[in-house]
């Protein structure tokens, strides 16, 4: 099977990843030049100035300009992939591949119902024409499948499979590291809730004492604020942004996985991949009880309501307690058993191969 996968020119998590480890599958990546995603056809796009933030929202009002140079690989694919229902991308992919006669399906995390930006041009347009336009919606969770519905995706069109987690990557240390490490993992901006994680570990870090520290993983818009916030914390790291492939050995040298994610008028947290990411390394989870978190995460972590700075903090010093082990060790089993690549990845091919023989597309041909 050939996969040509459209990212938006704007931002999107690691939907690609579940794709890569499908068996028999060559899949080819299209992206942005002005992004600093890794794949194999650069495009050059264009944004609209002040319209949405296209570095961190896929349907931000950006598009490619130069589709027609990867005319014959589109031709050459066997269905094609783009980021939610409401983006320019999958407009102007799904026109070219309904031209085509090439079925064209949308991996879809929005989670929020009536979500409000697309009530309004141009983005309505967009949404009822790729509503009808796709052959398929893969939804990360049941939340985002009911979104789809919502936006006039027909029922029997939408599927729902979560992310895969490569487990042979992100595994557990042979023994949970002695040092009394809570690692942030995410983008530093607002709605992550590293300014909330950063107050607990103020609350958390008298209490716990020496050889405490809050290491930070993760770029974005509030890098230079916690920096100057780390310098007058000596118990606090920032690291920045890392190599994708280092992130299982930060891991491991924690103690637990942690984001302080809050709800906002156009986001709620989606699915939460770092901290799945955090539990097949055997970590425990604190984190929010903030859109997809609680389905994800499994009870027996510290989940706090949004913004509880108080129970945060308790959930930071109970998660370096030796009886949270017993928590890192069951998140390990809840990820091979929910989330593992083998598992998400067999389906998910059987999900593709589905769509593109099923009826809406034999009307087509």
């Amino acid at each position: 099977m050939k996969i040509l996968f459209v990212f938006p020119p704007a931002k999107a998590s690691n939907e690609i990843d579940t794709f890569r480890c499908m068996d028999d599958v060559t899949i080819t990546t299209v992206g942005a030049e002005s992004s600093r995603r890794d794949v194999d056809i650069l495009l050059r796009s264009f944004r609209l100035p002040y319209v949405g933030a296209y570095d961190r929202w896929a349907a931000a009002l950006a598009w490619y300009l130069s589709l027609d140079s990867i005319i014959d690989e589109i031709r050459a694919s066997d269905v094609i992939v783009t980021y939610e229902i409401g983006t320019v991308t999958t407009s102007q992919i799904g026109a070219i591949a309904s031209r085509m006669g090439i079925p064209s399906i949308a991996v879809a995390a929005q989670t929020i119902i009536d979500y409000p930006i697309y009530r309004l041009p141009p983005w309505r347009q967009y949404v009822k024409r790729n509503s009808h336009r796709l052959d398929g919606v893969i939804c990360l969770n049941e939340r985002a499948a009911e979104c789809a519905i919502n936006s006039g995706v027909p029922a029997d069109r939408v599927h729902v499979n979560a992310f895969a987690i490569d487990t042979d990557a992100f595994f557990p240390a042979p023994q949970r590291t002695p040092e009394l490490t809570v690692t942030f993992l995410g983008d530093l901006r607002p709605e992550k809730g590293i300014i909330d994680a950063i107050a607990a570990a103020d609350i958390a870090a008298p209490q716990i004492g020496a050889g405490f520290t809050f290491r930070v993983v993760g770029d974005g818009p509030l890098r230079d604020k916690v920096a100057a916030l780390a310098s007058t914390r000596p118990w606090m790291e920032v690291m920045g942004r890392v190599a994708r492939t280092e992130v299982p050995n930060v891991l491991r040298r924690s103690r637990a996985v942690m984001t302080a994610s809050y709800t906002r008028r156009h986001s709620e947290e989606q699915f939460g991949f770092a901290l799945v990411e955090g539990m097949a390394a055997g970590l425990p989870v604190v984190s929010t009880i903030c859109g997809s978190i609680p389905t994800v995460v499994p009870p027996g972590n510290f989940l706090s309501p949004e913004h509880d700075i108080e129970g945060l903090a308790a959930g930071i010093v109970a998660a370096l307690d030796p009886a949270a082990d017993q928590v890192g060790a069951s998140n390990r089993l809840h990820v091979l058993e929910h989330y593992s690549s083998k598992v998400q990845a067999t389906r998910l091919r059987s999900l593709i191969t589905g769509i593109i023989a099923g009826p809406h597309r034999r009307e087509h041909l």
